[in-house]
């Protein structure tokens, strides 16, 4: 069972990350040259001929006419506004923006934009308590994460981030308060509000898969998973263009659904029958925005 689950979790982790790598590559403008561009078009229907429009920062700024494609890379040439390297290549969406775009380039230091994120951080588990009236103690839970921001505006963007905890230990009161290893990794979908340049807040939902293993009277490897709801909030140090750095304070309300058990007293998948629990999480993060 522990192998079972660890593999469910490598399979939702590759997943994941396939989902959200291709935003956090989006197609973008990797060369100007005159009134010449060349853009990686992955995803894109860029047929010689079509016009593409070019964004930064969630604006459109120009336009372009492909003239050859050729395997992931197309070329164009600029019929509208004025483009730089680093922008990226759509089929639409986003607003127009005004004004011609600075000599260095179309991008502003303000929002816009993806961002990965990597980091540490920490749970402080709430209890839970089964249907039985057996309550578990969670320990602290050292955490690792990973995610991708984008930002739609100056103001607003969407936050999905992997904490997958190192460490952690669960005892629990029916089994004599024998301490076993637990296992948290949650994928959670915020949108973030920026008050200003250095206070944000966020909130939305996730999902939660906890689990702990141990031996007592036998060998104990139990999982649960469920939805979250969570609200939170910090401070962003921006060190340049590119670079910034989080500290980030949350709170998230997990209901679990079903449950997999394998233990000496029962063995399968049940309901999870409401079961509850909470944690308050404080991450580090340092992103990179692309």
């Amino acid at each position: 069972m522990q192998t079972t689950n660890f593999i469910k979790k490598i399979i939702l982790i590759l997943n994941t990350f396939l989902i959200l790598t291709p935003l956090a590559f989006p197609n973008k403008i990797v060369k100007v040259k005159g009134n010449t561009v060349y853009f990686t078009r992955s995803g894109v229907k860029a047929k010689k001929g079509r016009t593409l429009k070019v964004y930064a920062d969630g604006y459109e700024v120009g336009k372009i006419k492909v003239i050859k494609v050729s395997g992931k890379y197309g070329i164009a040439k600029i019929v509208e506004g004025s483009v730089a390297k680093g922008d990226q290549v759509k089929s639409g969406g986003g607003s127009r923006r005004g004004g011609k775009s600075s000599k260095g380039g179309s991008k502003s230091s303000g929002g816009g934009g993806m961002t990965f994120y990597a980091g540490l951080g920490f749970y402080i588990m709430g209890e839970l308590e089964d249907s039985s009236g057996a309550v578990a103690d969670f320990g602290n839970h050292n955490m690792i994460s990973l995610g991708l921001d984008y930002a739609f505006s100056d103001t607003f963007s969407l936050l999905a981030l992997l904490n997958y905890s190192i460490s952690g230990t669960m005892s629990a009161t029916n089994l004599d308060n024998t301490e076993f290893d637990s296992t948290v990794m949650e994928i959670n979908t915020d949108v973030v509000y920026k008050f200003s340049g250095l206070v944000y807040g966020r909130g939305g939902i996730g999902v939660t898969m906890m689990d702990y293993s141990g031996e007592y009277n036998g060998t104990w490897n139990d999982s649960y998973t469920g939805f979250n709801f969570g609200v939170g909030g910090g401070l962003n140090f921006d060190f340049s263009k590119s670079l910034n750095f989080r500290v980030d304070l949350g709170y998230r309300y997990i209901k679990y659904l079903s449950t997999e058990r394998s233990n000496p007293e029962e063995s399968g998948s049940f309901s999870a029958d409401g079961i509850i629990q909470s944690h308050t999480d404080l991450l580090l993060l340092v992103g990179y925005k692309f």
